[in-house]
């Protein structure tokens, strides 16, 4: 499957979950990390979250202990 490109919106009503399962806030979110998202796709290709889960990071990995040792 190739990479599809969302525009994920969130709000106050979004529920936020880091990797761990505690509760995250939108401070958590930054560029380049992998997140799964449940939400309402509207016509415009946009979806409004309603959970975040955050599941780690991207091409770069900026978590202590989970990167391979160098």
């Amino acid at each position: 499957m190739k990479n599809i490109i969302f525009h994920v919106l969130y709000n106050d009503k979004t529920e936020i979950r880091k990797k761990d399962g505690s509760l995250g806030t939108a401070q958590d979110l930054h560029i380049g990390l992998r997140i799964s998202a449940a939400g309402d796709l509207a016509e415009s290709g946009e979806i409004t979250a309603k959970k975040i889960e955050i599941e780690g990071e991207g091409s770069e990995n900026k978590s202590a202990g989970e990167s391979p040792g160098h």
